[in-house]
């Protein structure tokens, strides 16, 4: 399967490592590949999410257990940041597939996927990302690894919903993917959106509630249906 994240100004790496690793911690083999952030400052907000604490000034045997527990979590990263060839980052994919049976892939984000070409019209760059979405898709497809891919969307007008066409880029980034869900903010509430839910179909929204200590968001769930 291929997910799609989009997101405003709420946090979505927060948001992403709270659903996966956050109680009962499920036991599935994550990469991540932060182009964005670099992985020391994502780890120092995952050990952070983990403990529920702002750990900095704390007993260094408190920071210890906690930096045991989260060592215990299926967690793999990815060395590179900023820019990346495509082509440089399956080959890495496929090596932890093979190696350490990875079940899961982020991608943060689609737009760091031009490697070290500088595309000169907006067509080449969205060329770009259609060439790195069709290989991340035949790699999901073809190791059974589950890819999610987080991309910017467009500006909209102010407290305006995003949907499927705020994408940024083509419409190929929402027709390959599976699923795609957006983290919306609007100014009386925070909430993540499923937009497209290709094989059951059901759609809907989560109410999402920040917490700054443990920078996390809990959340309660609320079913709408497709007219």
């Amino acid at each position: 399967h291929m997910c799609t994240y989009m997101h405003i100004t709420c946090n979505y790496t927060m948001y992403l490592h709270a659903c996966l690793h956050g109680p009962p911690f499920p036991q599935v083999k994550t990469l991540w590949g932060s182009f964005e952030i670099k992985n020391e400052k994502l780890m120092k907000t995952m050990l952070r999410q983990l403990s529920g604490i702002n750990l900095e000034n704390k007993d260094m045997n408190l920071l210890q257990h906690w930096a045991g527990q989260m060592e215990g979590l299926p967690m793999y990263f990815l060395s590179y940041y900023g820019s990346t060839d495509t082509e440089v980052v399956i080959d890495a994919l496929s090596f932890a597939a093979d190696i350490y049976g990875i079940q899961h892939v982020i991608i943060d984000n689609l737009q760091f996927m031009a490697g070290t070409y500088r595309p000169k019209t907006a067509d080449d760059r969205f060329s770009v990302q259609d060439d790195a979405l069709a290989a991340f898709r035949r790699f999901a497809s073809a190791r059974n690894v589950h890819v999610t891919i987080v991309v910017h969307p467009r500006k909209e007008a102010h407290n305006t919903d995003l949907t499927t066409l705020s994408i940024y880029g083509s419409a190929k980034i929402s027709q390959e993917a599976d699923n795609v869900m957006i983290l919306q903010n609007s100014e009386n509430q925070k909430f993540l959106q499923v937009a497209k839910n290709r094989h059951d179909g059901q759609l809907g929204r989560l109410p999402l509630t920040f917490n700054k200590d443990s920078l996390t968001f809990s959340s309660a769930f609320s079913r709408v249906t497709r007219n």
